[in-house]
């Protein structure tokens, strides 16, 4: 399933603010962990996505 560019925006938006407020580092685990904590583990959905989509949307090149 495609992922709206609206979605794919506010995603990175939360990924960048997350990683501002934790003085976090752009990284694979930070996505993973950013994933993880946005869906509670992956029993909820980000943004209309699940734990999986909302990595591959932070970790897909620009």
């Amino acid at each position: 399933m495609p992922i709206a560019a609206g979605n794919r925006k506010l995603v990175l938006e939360g990924y960048e603010a997350w990683l501002h407020a934790t003085d976090a580092e752009k990284s694979p685990y930070a996505a993973s962990l950013f994933a993880k904590l946005m869906t509670d583990f992956g029993s909820a959905n980000y943004e209309g996505m699940t734990q999986t989509e909302v990595e591959a949307v932070i970790l897909l090149p620009e």
